[in-house]
C-alpha cells in the first residue's frame, strides 16, 4: 500500500477558524456568486457520493509519479506560504497555466 500525502480542504463554516490551524494553512474567504449552481437533488446518493469520493483519489493514483517528481516552486513568498503553494502547484499535472495562476492569486493576498 502506498500512502498519499497530499493537501487537505476544510469547511469552517461562517467564522472560520483558520488560524487556529496553523501558519501553513490557506484561508480562502468565498462570497456568493450569481452563477447558477449544477442542478443537484440533495441529499446525495450513495453512489455520487463514491463517484465524487472517487474521482479525486483516481486523479491521485494516475499522477502520482508526476506529482512526486513536479519541481513546481514558489521562491518569492515567506517559507509558509510557499510550503502551500509547492503542495498545491505540484497537484496540478500538465497545466502550466494554472500553475502560474496558483503564483499570482497567493501574491495577491
Amino acid at each position: 500500500m502506498i500512502s498519499f500525502y497530499c493537501a487537505k480542504a476544510i469547511y469552517l463554516g461562517e467564522e472560520g477558524f483558520g488560524h487556529a490551524l496553523g501558519p501553513s494553512t490557506l484561508q480562502l474567504d468565498l462570497a456568493p456568486t450569481a452563477a447558477s449552481l449544477p442542478n443537484t437533488t440533495l441529499p446525495l446518493s450513495n453512489t455520487e457520493v463514491l463517484d465524487l469520493q472517487n474521482r479525486p483519489l483516481a486523479y491521485r493514483l494516475k499522477n502520482q509519479a508526476k506529482v512526486a517528481a513536479s519541481s513546481f516552486d514558489a521562491p518569492n513568498f515567506s517559507s509558509h506560504i510557499r510550503a502551500v503553494a509547492r503542495v498545491l502547484g505540484a497537484s496540478i499535472v500538465d497545466e502550466p497555466e494554472l500553475q502560474a495562476d496558483i503564483i499570482d492569486l497567493l501574491g495577491r493576498g
